[in-house]
């Protein structure tokens, strides 16, 4: 058994792989208006019927049925099992892509992603004249990690156009100090201090005021990249019209996942998607190796145009001071008719809370509660059913693993 639960409508996973498949239902009339089936894209025939007739609707005209409603069978010909069974297939599925993309006025190269199944990459092109980004980096001290951080920007980034706005939030060391006093001769540098008690989202609500650039970019200090081209990844995408946050892959330094997309309702709020799994691993039905659509992101490396960032008011200061303000701030912007998105193309390490510790002892621990009470009131809806993800998958975990239910009638009854 091999079941295929999909999110509901991702447009950019359905770029990246025909993850709607064989059985669908469209309007007649719709069918015919785009003229059917062609017959030059044989073997990728549905999946360019798809692209084209929801090239016509709206979201809210895009239904899914999150429901067992067909079994495959699998025979050894088949294109699910291996594309060296029909060839032709791996041209009609480029050809799909590059005129969906040709269709819709984008401009960009589409490569293959994986050898063993029809999926794609679209690589966006910049403009030649590349947007000013404006990265926010929040410290408390611990200067070592800034450094590695700034490190990282300045070695490991193809993207050059950017200015780094470092919030200092009390730093007493003398050797962070030190260092922030050289760095204020460096014009691509600029130091703000912010004083008082940590309260991420005003901390970064202040900064952008600041910020010069179109972009955002919010990165903790303990984030650093792994390969040169993830800022011109993340620049590529939020230059989107139709696209609101931008979010890396993150790894633990023992090269496991630490962020791949946000899943609401996960562990009863929200959790990232396959965390420590391997960073090879390609994930449930491969979406650790696809560019797509998540109701949120993390901001430990968020990237967002200004103005839209802006139009949402920020993060809340008032109510998230720590923890879940990415998460609002996502679904802010998502209401507003914008998609977020996640690519895997963006590498990067993350120490998660080297800075600041856990929200989960002490007395972070009544601070975390709250907030955690704040956005469930206030996000029912994406809490009971996150349209990035399935009902029938499991939200005591993060790995994508089928719902158990006979565990949860028990939770229910005894926890």
């Amino acid at each position: 058994m091999d079941p295929h639960f999909k999110p509901d409508w991702n447009p950019d996973l359905l770029l990246s792989q025909n993850y709607i498949c064989h059985l669908c239902c469209v309007s007649t009339n719709l069918v015919r208006e785009i003229g059917g089936f062609r017959s030059e894209y044989e073997g990728c025939q549905d999946w360019d019927l798809i692209l084209r007739a929801t090239e016509k609707l709206t979201e809210g005209e895009i239904y899914h049925i999150p429901e067992i409603l067909y079994h495959w069978r699998k025979s050894p010909s088949s294109t699910s099992t291996t594309l060296k069974s029909k060839p032709y297939i791996f041209e009609n599925t480029l050809k799909t892509i590059e005129s969906a993309i040709d269709r819709r006025g984008i401009i960009g190269n589409v490569m293959p992603e994986i050898g063993k199944n029809n999926y794609v990459r679209i690589k966006y092109s910049l403009p030649k004249v590349k947007p000013l980004v404006s990265v926010i980096i929040p410290i408390r001290d611990r200067v070592e990690l800034l450094k590695k951080c700034l490190d990282g920007l300045d070695t490991c980034n193809n993207y050059e156009n950017y200015e780094v706005l470092i919030i200092d939030n009390g730093s007493t060391e003398r050797s962070t100090l030190s260092f922030l006093d050289k760095l204020k001769n460096d014009k691509k540098f600029r130091i703000i201090s912010i004083h008082g008690p940590f309260n991420y989202s005003k901390i970064n609500n202040q900064a952008v005021k600041h910020a010069k650039g179109d972009l955002l970019l919010f990165l903790n200090n303990d984030v650093y990249p792994i390969h040169d081209c993830w800022l011109e990844e993340m620049v590529s995408h939020a230059l989107r019209r139709e696209v609101g946050c931008v979010g890396a892959k993150l790894l633990y330094e023992d090269n496991t996942i630490q962020h791949a997309g946000v899943i609401l309702g996960i562990w009863g709020i929200a959790g990232h998607c396959f965390r420590r799994y391997p960073k090879t691993q390609p994930g449930y039905m491969t979406r650790l190796q696809l560019v797509q659509n998540y109701s949120a992101v993390t901001a430990a490396c968020l990237l967002v145009k200004k103005d839209i960032f802006v139009s949402v008011s920020g993060f809340d200061e008032e109510n998230l001071k720590v923890a879940f303000n990415d998460v609002d701030l996502c679904l802010k912007i998502k209401e507003l008719g914008y998609w977020n998105v996640w690519t895997p193309h963006a590498l990067l390490y993350h120490r998660e809370s080297a800075s600041r510790g856990s929200d989960l002892s002490g007395k972070n621990l009544n601070r975390y509660n709250r907030e955690v009470s704040y956005l469930r009131n206030k996000w029912p809806k994406f809490i009971s059913h996150d349209p990035g993800y399935n009902p029938n998958l499991t939200k005591e975990s993060e790995d994508f693993s089928l719902r158990d239910i006979s565990f949860e009638s028990n939770h229910q009854k005894y926890g």
